[in-house]
């Protein structure tokens, strides 16, 4: 989508956001304050609505006046782990919905654990979600789909925050509300296939 596009379907002012620039056309915010977001895809428009908190992250990357990929944080530290998943389902939904199809890249799969116990196969959602609340497995992070559409490209991650933070200190190592704690991370990344550089 165009920039332009980006910056009328959203409520955070991308034309004056402190960001950092690289050759005039990265932005790398960390937005603080509430804002919704909307994705154009053709005539489908897919609205994130109250993003922006601490530690949560947008980074997009425009070029020659179009937003060519963004990696947003959805949700972090408002919701548990079945909210979490429950807005994977939408976004999963939404894609499939609008043309986009599997990749090659297998779903549910786990980038980050803090256990040793063999890992059970893992083929939807369901699945990933008793995984994540079993406590031999201490899942840390795991790439719940991606999808692709012409040259676009989308994946989605969920991560447990704490138990990213047990990595380095076991004072983050208590599992006693997993169910429950709102620590769960869901990113969402849009991006074009990166063409060969002609100069």
């Amino acid at each position: 989508m165009s920039i332009a596009q980006l910056k009328a379907g959203s409520t955070y002012p991308f034309a004056t956001a402190p960001s950092a620039l690289l050759a005039g056309d990265f932005l790398a915010l960390q937005i603080t304050t509430p804002y919704n977001l909307v994705f154009v895809d053709g005539d489908a428009e897919l609205k994130l609505e109250n993003l922006g908190g601490q530690r949560e992250l947008t980074n997009i990357t425009v070029k020659k006046g179009r937003v060519t990929d963004m990696t947003v944080t959805v949700q972090t530290g408002r919701t548990n782990l079945h909210q979490a998943m429950e807005q994977a389902k939408a976004l999963h939904r939404w894609f499939a919905k609008h043309g986009y199809e599997h990749d090659l890249r297998p779903d549910f799969v786990v980038q980050g654990r803090n256990g040793n116990h063999a890992m059970p196969a893992i083929t939807n959602f369901e699945q990933a979600e008793a995984a994540f609340l079993d406590p031999s497995l201490k899942l840390a992070e795991m790439g719940l789909f991606g999808f692709k559409k012409g040259d676009i490209n989308v994946g989605v991650s969920l991560a447990n925050g704490r138990r990213m933070l047990a990595k380095q200190s076991k004072e983050h190592d208590d599992e006693s509300n997993a169910k429950e704690e709102r620590r769960y991370g869901l990113d969402l990344f849009i991006a074009e296939t990166v063409k060969p550089y002609k100069p």
